[in-house]
């Protein structure tokens, strides 16, 4: 069980009495205003006990509340976060805001445009893939279906649309390659074509979102081909005329690696086979990785710009397919169970964790359960001397909720969650090795905050404890405590502490996760959340008044000192 040291309890005690002494305000209700730190200021009067925080956008946060009330107030400019602060995730300068909107009455799509600088909404239906939304111009790009369900290109202002004329029958969108340089740009989209003189032999094309240029990316008919290292040989001969056209849309499994791709072929002897290439040199211009079986379940969990893997289901097991493009290799694992598709990674990308959901997305549910991979890719010299495509390690079979790497990549920690009894803390060094368990007790939201301090909360107290630490040495931070903790910097967390289950509300502060000093942002706080650069939160006094309502607070780099 993780417990509380004697000589750190008392700390806590005393820390908690100091606060509670010093955490006095007058209720809102009450005549004189409450004092609120770090410049806060009302952006919102409001009293709804079913009020929730719903987005962010440019200088606006986004709400709403149970009777279907969604509402945006805004904030107005903002002084730029202090460093350490979690990315805002906004995009700045769009000229219009494009939001698809899918109804599930016929199962159709309609895309909502509005200006931002005049609010004017214009809304564009009858199409099958959106393809580019206006974002810095007017120009708007989809994929419409006729009767027969053959698909056309329309370009153009949202509000004139012209169609496209293109040298390939399109038959499936599958992927759009897209440019964050300048705004957010789409630059081509690709997809699964074919020439109008050959309509049974489906290729993968390129088509220029500027010029609508398209170009063979894979054609129909393989070219030379083997099989890769590390692969099984399951065909005789490799032949094939024509790429594998899923009879669902969602189901192609087109995967980019830079200038390659990994796709499916239609083979000669009616099996499907996923390949990688094409391949400017070498002997090879097409590399075979594994056959898909008509009865398989195959899935896509991982894609970057030199490897993927798959999870690979059929008759005779369920396995991790690794396919590493810097060296060309393949590999395989045999998994205990299907693992979720989130997962954490090193900042180097040379290890991977499967199965768990990721600490920083703590949602409902409490994350997810499933059996707990560790992936290692070779170095370049492991590989030279005969290393495979990556190795599999199983850190635990079943029930693991949260997992993730230290922020120095040397240590790995992962919570299980049983069926019955207290989740449990594990820890092991980043390659697996020296597996652990911290302890095991009412633990929520476990997170690295910073190097190897292992931040969590236990019985609703906010704790940490260093992974490198056998003897599991518990640092108390604050009591009580609601929300998400959001680390800033080195020592110090946002966090609400000392609830009050009585009227549903409690502090929100600056805590240095060091020394326990507290700096009141607000008392009587509801729910709080970070974005565009503030921190906002919801005040709801005992009693009602004007004070009740949205509140936004600014850290500023000098506060972290």
């Amino acid at each position: 069980m993780l417990g509380r040291n004697p000589r750190l309890a008392a700390r806590r005690w005393s820390s908690w009495l100091i606060v509670a002494a010093a955490a006095v305000f007058p209720a809102c209700g009450a005549g004189t205003p409450v004092a609120r730190g770090f410049g806060s200021r009302q952006v919102l009067q409001i009293r709804d006990s079913t009020f929730g925080f719903s987005g962010w956008g440019i200088n606006t946060i986004d709400y709403s509340t149970s009777d279907n009330t969604n509402g945006t107030i805004q904030i107005g400019p903002v002084p730029p976060p202090a460093q350490g602060l979690p990315d805002a995730s906004v995009v700045v300068g769009n000229l219009y805001n494009c939001e698809p909107v899918l109804d599930t009455q016929d199962n159709s799509w309609t895309v909502n445009i509005t200006d931002v600088q005049t609010g004017q909404e214009t809304t564009v239906g009858d199409f099958s893939v959106l393809v580019q939304c206006p974002y810095n111009d007017s120009t708007l790009t989809i994929l419409r279906a006729d009767t027969s369900g053959a698909l056309s290109l329309w370009s153009g202002p949202f509000d004139a649309l012209q169609q496209i004329p293109l040298p390939v029958t399109l038959d499936q969108c599958v992927d759009v390659i897209g440019s964050m340089s300048s705004g957010i740009t789409d630059s081509s989209v690709v997809v699964l074509a074919s020439s109008p003189a050959q309509p049974g032999a489906i290729g993968l094309y390129s088509i220029d979102l500027t010029t609508f240029v398209v170009t063979p990316v894979v054609p129909p008919a393989l070219g030379t081909a083997a099989w890769a290292t590390g692969a099984t040989a399951t065909t005789g001969a490799l032949s094939s005329s024509s790429l594998w056209l899923p009879p669902n849309p969602y189901r192609a499994l087109v995967s980019p690696f830079g200038s390659q791709y990994a796709y499916e072929r239609a083979m000669a002897d009616g099996s499907t086979i996923m390949f990688v290439g094409v391949f400017p040199s070498g002997s090879a211009s097409e590399l075979a990785l594994f056959e898909v079986a008509q009865s398989s379940s195959v899935l896509l969990i991982q894609q970057r710009t030199h490897q993927a893997i798959w999870q690979y289901q059929d008759a005779q097991g369920l396995f991790l397919y690794i396919w590493n493009d810097d060296h060309q290799q393949f590999g395989s694992c045999p998994l205990p169970s299907p693992i979720g598709v989130l997962g954490a990674e090193t900042t180097d990308g040379t290890k991977l964790l499967f199965g768990a959901t990721l600490p920083s997305s703590f949602d409902d549910s409490g994350g997810s359960n499933s059996s707990l991979i560790l992936v290692s890719f070779p170095t370049a010299a492991q590989i030279d001397a005969g290393a495979g495509a990556g190795t599999c390690a199983l850190l635990a079979p079943a029930n693991v909720a949260y997992a993730g790497f230290s922020a120095d990549n040397s240590q790995i920690f992962w919570m299980v969650r049983p069926a019955t009894g207290d989740p449990a803390l594990w820890t092991a060094a980043a390659d697996g090795s020296g597996a652990r368990m911290i302890g095991s007790g009412a633990i929520a939201q476990p997170h690295y905050a910073v190097g190897t301090e292992l931040e969590f909360e236990l019985d609703g107290d906010l704790v940490w404890v260093d992974t490198t630490d056998s003897s599991n040495t518990l640092h108390y931070v604050a009591e009580q405590v609601f929300g998400s903790a959001i680390d800033l910097g080195v020592s110090w967390v946002v966090i609400g502490y000392e609830f009050s289950t009585q009227d549903g509300t409690g502090l929100l502060g600056l805590v240095n996760r060091d020394t326990g000093t507290k700096r009141l942002i607000s008392p009587e706080v509801a729910q709080f959340e970070f974005g565009a650069g503030v921190f906002a939160y919801l005040v709801r006094g005992r009693n009602p008044s004007s004070q009740d309502g949205v509140w936004v607070a600014t850290i500023s780099q000098s506060d972290l000192q």
